[in-house]
């Protein structure tokens, strides 16, 4: 461990001082934490020489009032660091209000010095007693620390978990609790499922019991969905994830195509009011991964419109409504080559030639287009619909449908939605719209492309070079090309 004067000095550094500032706002705006923070202020002062115009702090005073009111605090600093105001009432360690205090004071001190220079300071014994005020208190609480920096060390280490993105590296020699965090992280951060997987295991191996959730997390994150039913059918409705598992469990056999499966999990957490937008994107992977025969009955319809009676949540996440809008425009880009291929035959030999398990196939599709919300959009890859308005037709309305519903409607901003897109325009053909569309949004796709999304800066280029190649005008498109450093 490091020298004790070393460990508090580094609380002045980042990322310790701007979380611990951070922190120190967030207090003040928390009425219950607000007025221990406070109580603890005029304490400190209390002992900033004040008696002798604030000329020698009374450090041995200060530590002894520490000792007396604060020595004997049994609460446990979490090996994940927390905020006071996200600990139980009572049970934040104290320690932290003056790791809080002791990098607001030096931030004063600074901004302090930056204001009123030294010659301002010389002319007036006020601006001298306050800045003495603040280097004493400072002073005070570096003294405290020093005394406490077994502790400081711990909330210097909580601190550093956060930003832990190798979830592997020591792992081996981090606690249960650590150990936890980083396991929960990398389920929602890693691409990788096997770091997941090993976290697992080394929790199982410190002692964890009752993993079946944690293994169902690691099933799913592998897209084994059968192997994910298999640990969520093991859990007892009173586990604490027993309502979230249950949502999983409705995924999963949507992704099975397991309609039974999916009505019997989906009564589970009907009352969870689970958000409206995901619930019709699950139905889409039920629809679309189901047999055919299945679907194609009263009964399945029956369900369906039981289960909508449900209560949803109508306040949406904008990454839901992205989700299904994307959906939407794959199954419009995966249905309507077969419709073409399809009314191509019927044109040609009649409709008995047409393959059953093809037409099955776009039925399928043609259900899970029917759920969209605010519009029919299943005409697009209809058999008939495309021999009286022509493939091309129906290509340009299907890439003019794609841009509505997810760039100009849609609330989820991200840049999937965006790439989607103009994949779409590409695939039906429309380099115009591409061209016109990507010069309108080019300021949000530059900024992708600033912040590393290459793909940003590949859609510019198709661009460029789609005008370029008509011989339209393409130098705000250059412009943006060569500040990457991407035009030869």
């Amino acid at each position: 461990m490091e020298d004790a004067k070393s460990l508090v000095k580094k609380l002045l550094q980042d990322p310790y001082k701007s979380i611990l500032l951070q922190d120190y706002d967030k207090t003040l705006n928390n009425r219950r934490n607000r007025k221990k923070l406070e109580e603890i202020e005029k304490e400190v002062t209390w002992f900033n020489g004040k008696a002798a115009n604030y000329r020698i702090e009374d450090r041995q005073g200060f530590l002894k009032h520490f000792s007396e009111h604060y020595g004997k605090d049994k609460s446990v600093v979490s090996s994940i660091y927390r905020s006071v105001v996200d600990y139980p009432s009572g049970q934040e360690p104290k320690i932290l209000y003056f790791m809080m205090l002791f990098t607001k004071r030096n931030q004063q001190i600074q901004e302090f010095q930056v204001t009123h220079p030294l010659s301002e300071l010389k002319e007036s014994l006020k601006l001298r007693l306050e800045h003495k005020k603040l280097v004493n208190e400072a002073r005070l609480l570096s003294a405290l620390l020093e005394r406490l920096s077994v502790v400081v060390d711990g909330v210097e280490k909580s601190i550093d978990e956060l930003f832990v993105t190798d979830f592997l590296k020591d792992a081996d020699k981090v606690g249960p609790a650590v150990l936890q965090n980083r396991f929960i992280r990398a389920v929602r951060m890693s691409p990788d499922p096997e770091v997941s997987a090993k976290l697992l295991e080394m929790l199982k191996e410190a002692g964890a019991k009752e993993t079946y959730y944690m293994d169902a997390l690691v099933s799913m994150k592998r897209k084994d969905f059968a192997k994910t039913l298999e640990s969520l059918n093991q859990m007892k409705p009173d586990h604490p994830s027993y309502a979230s598992a249950m949502s999983m469990a409705v995924e999963c056999c949507a992704n099975l195509g397991d309609i039974k499966g999916f009505t019997a999990a989906f009564d589970k957490v009907k009352d969870s009011k689970m958000d409206a937008m995901y619930f019709i994107y699950l139905l889409q992977i039920l629809v679309c991964k189901a047999d055919y025969k299945d679907l194609d009955t009263d009964e399945f319809e029956a369900a369906v419109q039981e289960m909508m009676k449900s209560e949803f949540n109508q306040n949406p996440n904008p990454m839901f409504t992205g989700l299904v809008s994307r959906k939407f425009v794959t199954i419009l880009l995966e249905g309507l080559p077969m419709a073409e291929k399809l009314a191509a035959i019927k044109q040609e030999s009649g409709e008995d030639a047409i393959p059953e398990e093809e037409l099955d196939a776009l039925y399928k599709l043609q259900m899970a287009l029917q759920l969209y919300p605010v519009e029919a959009v299943g005409n697009l890859i209809d058999i008939d619909y495309v021999i009286e308005n022509g493939a091309e037709n129906c290509r340009r309305k299907l890439g003019r449908q794609a841009v509505a519903m997810l760039l100009e409607q849609n609330p989820d901003k991200s840049f999937e939605n965006i790439f989607l897109a103009f994949v779409a325009l590409e695939k039906m053909g429309m380099m115009d719209v591409y061209a016109k569309n990507i010069e309108g949004n080019l300021e949000t796709i530059a900024r992708y492309g600033e912040k590393g999304q290459r793909r940003a800066y590949a859609m510019i280029r198709k661009a460029y070079d789609y005008k370029t190649a008509a011989g339209e005008d393409a130098s705000e498109l250059a412009e943006v090309l060569t500040a990457a450093g991407l035009m030869e």
